[in-house]
């Protein structure tokens, strides 16, 4: 479950907030002190959503009066089978808005809505109520016009099955979705959590307040692979903490213990337990996160707000880059630069305030304006955003926008590393030595003249247009840090007969889309035009961005221009998520990349 939107209505500094988008991984508020930051996150936390309606100034001698009814609304998404699942998991019975006139016609709607990949519901809830939906019905599946009646099912005793009992008004999903939510998100604040002692019950669900951690902490052992990666994480965001673990401290309650020791000592020597209660502030923040970050069953909710004031900034970082690679939603506020570059967030959004109340901006960081207001907000420099601890130098801005995508499917957790495109690289490898060796004293002083310019990890060419004789020099001159793609350009490892298939298929306009089949044969006919073994799938040797940029061309009837940055990124998502074996050489010579500045 995540959410794709939220919006606030009367509450503290918001009249109304917007509709403000909610990245799939990760979104950052940015502003000022007391421009509105955590009372957005506050209002998102709707297990504890109090009436504080907005005030504003009166007018002449009459005081205004604050209306009533502070709300949140919210447009969240998640797949027929999750929600099959929570319906089996509750029992009893339920009741769906569905779109029929008979019998089989309602299970054939429900089934085909637990089969769905991806439901979208509108949900709103008002402090001290209840959920409800702006919509009707809140799941929106039903065409315009349709006799939309309830359909009321009942689970079996097993929890297995469920089966059409018949119809009746009604729409179950606002409260049941809704409870959902507000069980799906965790808010952690910088205060102090008192978690350090719970009762014991056999629930291994976090809640959302984290009151529970004791309990759920005794039994994770139980799972020992989720076990140790939580130990593994927690170690690599405190050095200094080699355990955490629960113990019953009477029949029915637990408490936690975090055992420090001398990361340099190994573990030989025995360390000191310290109950979570004498512990620092952010530790146990850090312990509840990791632990619904690791053993959550579906995606979640995390809602951070200001971490650098309760982590120290090195953890954060290292806390911030694993819970980028784990399949959680991450909502962050922030006034650190480092946090915003380690999270990359799909949306950065500017609370200030425009008269008597706060009002969000989006931020589009690829433009220049939008990029120095969000600094001048910050007070950085622009070096203290996009800086980086090392740099990949890679060929273009292909490999600039496709490369990040690699790192990310190996799960490579490299937050201090940016991935920059080279310019004037003929200026590497020109024919006039003295030119070439220039270039290279160029990069070398760049890379190692002062700490706010970081030193160069590797970089990464392709073999178009070079001879082994060139490559071998360019290494030796380079003194190593020079690598070649195993095939002549980056594109050589796009060209699928599916991947494109797919991506024309959502480019393109009109009914007369190539199939499959088609473009399928006009591939072999490629291949036996460049005199390739079509068997062995071995275009790697041509001249790959000339044979995607064809193959767009002619297959869409010359209305799609095959556009590097756009559809080379288009299709290396599409293989790493169908087809990844397609991608292996690619992948482990990116993973090599990686290695190099890991090992260094």
């Amino acid at each position: 479950m995540k959410i794709t939107d939220a919006r606030v209505w009367n509450y503290k500094c918001f009249e109304d907030s917007g509709r403000i988008q909610i990245g799939e991984t990760s979104t950052v508020l940015v502003g000022q002190n007391s421009a509105g930051k955590t009372a957005f996150l506050e209002a998102l936390s709707v297990g504890t959503l109090q009436e504080k309606p907005h005030r504003k100034p009166g007018t002449g001698e009459f005081p205004y009066i604050p209306a009533p009814g502070s709300k949140v609304a919210f447009t969240t998404t998640l797949s027929g089978a999750e929600l099959q699942h929570r319906i089996l998991a509750k029992g009893g019975n339920f009741t769906i808005p569905a779109a029929s006139t008979d019998p089989p016609g309602y299970t054939r709607f429900i089934d085909n809505l637990f089969r769905a990949p991806s439901l979208e519901f509108r949900l709103t809830f008002t402090a001290g109520g209840s959920w409800g939906s702006d919509v009707k019905p809140s799941h929106q599946l039903c065409p315009s016009g349709a006799n939309v009646v309830g359909a009321r099912i009942s689970v079996d005793n097993s929890r297995r099955s469920w089966k059409f009992e018949g119809t009746q008004k009604g729409d179950d999903f606002p409260n049941f979705v809704g409870d959902a939510l507000r069980r799906s998100i965790y808010v952690f604040r910088a205060e102090r959590m008192n978690i350090g002692e719970s009762a014991i019950s056999d629930n291994p669900e976090l809640l959302p307040d984290a009151s529970n951690l004791p309990s759920v902490l005794l039994h994770l052992p139980g799972n020992m692979a989720a076990h140790q990666q939580y130990l593994k994480y927690l170690r690599e965001v405190f050095p200094i903490i080699y355990g955490v673990a629960a113990s019953p401290v009477s029949t029915n309650r637990a408490r936690i213990a975090v055992t420090m020791n001398d990361p340099a000592a190994g573990t030989a020597r025995p360390g000191i337990d310290v109950p979570l209660q004498d512990s620092g502030t952010g530790i146990g923040q850090v312990l509840a996160m990791l632990y619904v970050a690791v053993t959550a069953p579906a995606p979640r909710i995390i809602v951070i707000d200001e971490p650098n004031s309760f982590i120290h900034p090195g953890a954060v970082k290292k806390l911030l880059a694993i819970l980028r690679t784990l399949p959680h939603q991450y909502i962050v506020s922030t006034h650190s630069p480092d946090i915003i570059r380690t999270l990359d967030p799909a949306y950065i959004h500017l609370t200030k305030w425009e008269g008597t109340a706060a009002v969000f901006q989006t931020l589009d960081r690829a433009k220049v304006a939008d990029q120095r207001q969000l600094l001048t907000e910050l007070g950085v420099r622009l070096s203290d955003v996009f800086g980086a601890d090392n740099v990949l130098w890679v060929e273009g801005p292909t490999e600039e926008h496709c490369f990040p995508l690699l790192r990310d499917h190996l799960r490579i957790s490299a937050p201090t590393t940016s991935i920059v495109p080279m310019i004037a690289i003929g200026d590497l490898e020109g024919r006039r030595r003295p030119r070439a060796a220039l270039a290279w004293e160029l990069y070398e002083r760049l890379s190692a003249g002062t700490a706010l310019v970081p030193p160069a990890m590797a970089f990464s060419f392709d073999r178009e247009g070079r001879t082994p004789a060139e490559m071998e020099d360019m290494t030796r001159r380079s003194k190593g840090v020079v690598h070649f793609l195993p095939t002549r350009t980056y594109e050589n490892f796009l060209i699928d007969a599916d991947a494109i298939y797919f991506v024309l298929r959502e480019v393109m306009e009109g009914e007369n889309k190539p199939s499959l089949e088609t473009i399928a044969d006009w591939l072999r006919a490629r291949a036996r035009r460049e005199r390739i073994k079509i068997a062995d799938y071995s275009f790697f040797s041509v001249d790959g961005a000339r044979v995607l940029h064809d193959a767009f061309s002619t297959l869409s009837g010359a209305t799609v221009e095959y556009r590097k940055t756009i559809h080379s990124v288009a299709l290396t998502k599409w293989l790493l998520a169908n087809k990844p074996e397609h991608m292996t050489e690619l992948l482990e010579y990116v993973r090599g990349l990686f290695a190099v500045s890991s090992n260094g």
